[in-house]
């Protein structure tokens, strides 16, 4: 469904035939018609600053009734009370979360579990990316680098099954389209006749 919204000109041109219509007698009884098509008159001005604020007001309710349908409600505007609403809370960025292997860059891993190593032994130590998103991803096989030297550990070595999990905030499209399923999904219709 769509909010047919005129353009200025049309506006101006609907205004100026309406002023066009009237006609008012003047104390002295002569007949007064408005023109508003005759340049440096009030009647211009007032036709040319309608048109301005209507124009305005009608671009403002346009976007105050695309915010109030799941599917065109931005971001910033009524997305987050629609999904408060039914219930589908946006999804967060996330941390990327993996093993690397300890034997005897921007993004940093932070250890999630104090892990013992003994001697000549290579162990998997938990870790998690200290900075949500794709970023802290990271490929099985890859070689980090330690921020604090850890005395003994000479290697960090991501293990086969790689960093993963990091994910960006959930797209607002994506949201959006939760939040319509459910909407529409949770609808009860009594149909009895």
């Amino acid at each position: 469904m769509t909010l047919p919204i005129p353009t200025t000109l049309t506006i101006a041109q609907r205004l100026a035939v309406t002023m066009l219509q009237q006609q008012f007698v003047a104390a002295d009884g002569t007949t007064v018609r408005l023109d508003p098509n005759a340049p440096h008159t009030l009647e211009n001005v007032l036709v040319v600053v309608w048109s301005l604020a209507l124009s305005e007001a009608y671009s403002v309710m346009r976007d105050q009734m695309l915010e109030l349908m799941v599917t065109t409600a931005t971001e910033n505007g009524l997305s987050p009370d629609h999904g408060e609403m039914w219930g589908v809370p946006r999804k967060p960025a996330s941390q990327a979360v993996g093993n690397v292997l300890v034997s005897d860059g921007t993004v940093q891993w932070v250890v999630t579990t104090a892990t013992a190593i003994p001697s000549g032994e290579t162990v998997a130590v938990p870790v998690q990316a200290n900075t949500a998103g794709v970023v802290g991803n990271v490929v099985a096989g890859a070689s980090l680098t330690l921020v604090s030297p850890v005395a003994g550990v000479t290697t960090i070595i991501v293990d086969g099954q790689g960093i993963a999990g990091g994910a960006a905030i959930e797209d607002v499209e994506i949201w959006r389209t939760r939040i319509a399923i459910l909407s529409v999904s949770s609808i009860k219709f009594n149909c009895a006749s």
